[in-house]
């Protein structure tokens, strides 16, 4: 799916009870490609677990609401998605934590 299609409904977690960063998400999803039959669907829920791997400012980007009309949102899902893929290419292994690996 592409975070310009997405928005967290809630967050589930024990954030307000101390932890910090481990709760999981409900996410709307506008719109998502089934890779299964090839076919775009529309307003999926989806779950985020709080265990899962979460780059947080991919993640900010992914469960923030935007305006669909919006210049300025389009263009910051293009940077993002451009960073997400960079350190996709990489493993998430970029500078100094590539060096000491």
């Amino acid at each position: 799916m592409n975070p310009k299609h997405t928005m967290s409904l809630c967050a589930l977690g024990e954030d307000d009870m101390g932890a910090e960063d481990v709760e999981g998400n409900i996410l709307q999803a506008k719109e998502y490609y089934n890779e299964t039959d090839g076919t775009i669907h529309r307003d999926g829920l989806f779950k985020v677990p709080a265990d899962a791997f979460r780059d947080k400012i991919t993640m900010e980007w992914i469960l923030a609401s935007k305006e669909e009309k919006s210049e300025t949102d389009a263009l910051f899902n293009e940077q993002v998605f451009r960073r997400h893929n960079n350190l996709a290419a990489t493993g998430g292994l970029t500078g100094l934590g590539k060096f000491n690996a």
